[in-house]
């Protein structure tokens, strides 16, 4: 009777194990959307910029893929933008110069020698980042309300809270300085 009461003990606990994988499944399956290529990523991009109610915060690392800076897609003038370049992320032509047109009064910009990840997070409801380094399409993961997207927005706040703000000079401003180029010191 006890080997009995054993073995269904035993069936019991498969099938609750088998009820919660398939609960977390279906949890992670509204958490995470995973976006191919750079037509995609540009859309999903673009799309979160100009759906910005109250901040977006960017986490900019070389290469960039979706839109360069260059092009200047901004949220709203309403909208609080915290951005965070990787050294590298500035060298491209053009970046400084459209970093210095584009900064508004609602814009933060700063510069971290090496970041963690690329990430675009939006009313700290939604974050894009990639999912696939070398891959020749690019893959990004959008990732919803969760732990992980609680994660990942503490981790911008530590890069942000360990980066320097980047402060624009005009050409003739500083002795030196060129217009839209990053120094060597500044680089580091």
């Amino acid at each position: 009777r006890l080997r009995g009461l054993r073995e269904a003990q035993e069936v019991l606990d498969l099938l609750a194990d088998k009820r919660r994988a398939a609960q977390l499944s279906g949890e992670a399956a509204g958490v995470f959307e995973v976006v191919h290529g750079q037509q995609a990523l540009r859309h999903h991009v673009l799309h979160l910029l100009h759906t910005a109610r109250s901040e977006v915060i960017n986490m900019v690392k070389p290469p960039v893929i979706a839109v360069q800076s260059s092009e200047r897609a901004l949220p709203g003038d309403a909208v609080r933008n915290r951005v965070i370049f990787e050294t590298g992320a500035l060298e491209a032509p053009g970046t400084l110069d459209a970093i210095r047109d584009g900064i508004t009064s609602t814009c933060e910009v700063r510069v971290h020698t090496k970041l963690p990840v690329k990430m675009l997070a939006i009313d700290r409801c939604v974050a894009l980042i990639p999912l696939a380094r070398d891959d020749a399409v690019p893959v990004g993961v959008l990732i919803h309300p969760s732990v992980m997207l609680d994660a990942l927005l503490a981790l911008f706040e530590h890069a942000w809270d360990s980066s320097v703000a980047l402060h624009m000079v005009e050409a003739g401003d500083a002795p030196g300085a060129a217009a839209g180029v990053l120094s060597t010191e500044d680089k580091q």
